[in-house]
């Protein structure tokens, strides 16, 4: 599905509900609703600690088809063993948080947001289970836990566009949210140009929940009303590189339709092609403390030529459960 020529003259939400609608949710059989159930991560006090591991050359494409053997896991710097290892598309609990204040404007997002649902949707896993949040002086679910997306119409509610701008509320609500969807580890995708002036939490807040949740977080800068280079304009942007790069998730300020395709393409194929590693972590001694994580690929000697220079993003560490 194509988007050409100007933005349709609707709201918002009416624009999502028009994208999502173009695709109906996936028939599942009880064999393939099984293994998706199994997909699930570990729960709370399991021993096993899981990662998800994002593998990409210079150009950030991402490599897939790597064996376990091809990975270390250090867990702050020891060697642990993987107990548990996947490639596969395996579906994914997403959370997608839209900033709706008067930072922002509907000329601004219609573009990004209608693009975002046409190339992200297009390219993801047709399991994948989605919220929707919609933020300005308060975070609003505007679409709680679904698969079927066809059917958005009922549960659609209105969002203020307007008021102060309560973004760190809203990241702290939207990672609770995000752990109470069945798939783990679930992500974040939220679109913002990174103000606050109207949170009762604080952005270190935000930042230690982040680190202590299995969320990834990506962030779509969006420079609404500032320059690029402005000092709000890079604040923002600080703000959502930092948070990514505690959970080994991206963040993008696409000032382009190019650039904004190419950001929702590359997410969609991250989700896609992530590793899931599983691993013991070491054993919790005395008063939690945080712990670094840091993954090692080996590279494979068969590899193409543009695959001959890898890197690799995972959360950064994690404290350990007594």
């Amino acid at each position: 599905m194509q988007v050409t020529g100007r933005a349709p003259r609707c709201s918002l939400f009416i624009c999502i509900l028009l994208f999502m609608t173009a695709y109906p949710a996936p028939q599942l059989s009880q064999q393939q609703m099984k293994a998706q159930t199994q997909t699930a991560s570990t729960k709370s006090g399991d021993e096993e600690l899981m990662l998800t591991v994002t593998v990409s050359n210079k150009r950030l494409v991402p490599f897939s088809g790597l064996s376990k053997e091809a990975f270390t896991v250090m867990d702050d710097k020891t060697p642990r063993e993987i107990t548990s290892f996947s490639n596969d598309d395996a579906p994914h609990s997403i959370g997608v948080i839209f900033d709706m204040s008067g930072s922002m404007s509907e000329k601004k997002l219609t573009r990004p947001v209608a693009l975002f649902f046409d190339n992200f949707l297009n390219a993801s896993n047709r399991a994948n289970e989605y919220f929707i949040m919609a933020f300005a002086e308060r975070p609003v679910i505007a679409i709680d836990w679904t698969t079927d997306i066809s059917d958005l119409l009922a549960k659609l509610l209105t969002a203020n566009t307007r008021g102060q701008t309560a973004l760190y509320d809203a990241l702290y609500a939207a990672i609770e949210k995000a752990k109470t969807g069945r798939y783990r580890p679930p992500a974040l995708i939220v679109f913002t140009d990174g103000q606050d002036n109207n949170s009762k939490h604080t952005f270190s807040q935000v930042r230690e929940l982040l680190k202590e949740s299995d969320v990834t977080f990506y962030g779509i800068l969006i420079n609404g009303g500032t320059d690029p280079g402005s000092s709000q304009g890079e604040a923002g942007k600080s703000i959502l590189s930092e948070l990514a790069s505690i959970t080994g998730g991206r963040s993008f300020n696409p000032l382009t339709k190019k650039q904004e395709q190419e950001a929702f393409e590359t997410i969609a194929a991250e989700l896609k092609y992530q590793y899931r590693i599983g691993f013991k972590p070491l054993a919790a001694t005395g008063k939690p403390k945080w712990r670094s994580i840091k993954v090692k690929v080996t590279q494979p000697e068969n590899a193409p030529p543009e695959f001959r220079n890898l890197t690799v993003r995972t959360r950064e560490g994690y404290y350990p459960k007594q």
